[in-house]
């Protein structure tokens, strides 16, 4: 029984062998979790750093975004080409070869691509005959005004209409309303539903329940 005992005794591992053994290993799982731990915060810092250099940059681009004006959608874009001119100036010939201009206090373009181009206070002036309003609508394509507000017409012979609507044919030389109209001359004075003005100012057409009164002459030039 004694011979069997004593390997089994030298068999057995020494508790400090065993404590020696495992305390390198314990250094090393350690170390391993400091510098994994220092990974971590390495990242997160790298993280916090990349999330506060893109707040950084959306903050300055969207404060420069507003300072620009926005990213130029079409109504931006619209209303920033629709730039409104002072005492803007058009002119042109009519087929005939007579010459008008159309003025205004501002005009605006509708939009980017329009023809059409808002009038304040315009003034249509062709061969000593003036057209003023109170707005008007410009077509330069077709070289079109339409008068509206009120429409005052005065030519040098001292004639003078008024009325709230007036369409301009600048090609043809020809002013046309559909609405009613009072005139004054010096051959006396008129009432129409509507009227045109034909020949660079030389014929007048009125029409529907027309009333009209003619001045009498002097004495000595008969009526």
């Amino acid at each position: 029984m004694t011979d069997l005992a004593a390997p089994l005794s030298h068999d057995r591992p020494h508790p400090m062998a065993v404590a020696e053994a495992w305390e390198p290993k314990r250094q090393l799982t350690l170390e391993a979790a400091r510098k994994r731990s220092r990974r971590l915060s390495a990242t997160r810092l790298l993280l916090v750093g990349l999330a506060t250099a893109s707040f950084s940059t959306f903050f300055g681009f969207m404060t420069l975004h507003a300072a620009l004006g926005g990213f130029g959608t079409r109504d931006e874009v619209s209303a920033a080409e629709s730039l409104t001119m002072v005492n803007p100036r058009f002119s042109g010939r009519s087929q005939g070869g007579e010459s008008f201009v159309v003025t205004a206090a501002t005009a605006k373009r509708q939009g980017p691509q329009s023809d059409l181009i808002d009038l304040d206070k315009p003034i249509y002036t062709a061969d000593g005959r003036q057209v003023v309003a109170t707005a008007g609508v410009y077509n330069q394509a077709e070289r079109t005004v339409q008068l509206t507000g009120e429409v005052v017409f005065s030519d040098d012979a001292g004639n003078s209409f008024s009325s709230t609507s007036a369409y301009v044919r600048t090609a043809d030389n020809l002013v046309e309303g559909r609405r009613a109209v009072r005139g004054e001359g010096p051959l006396g004075s008129v009432r129409a539903d509507s009227y045109e003005i034909r020949d660079n100012g030389s014929r007048v057409i009125f029409r529907g329940h027309v009333k009209g009164t003619i001045k009498q002459r002097s004495e000595g030039q008969g009526q």
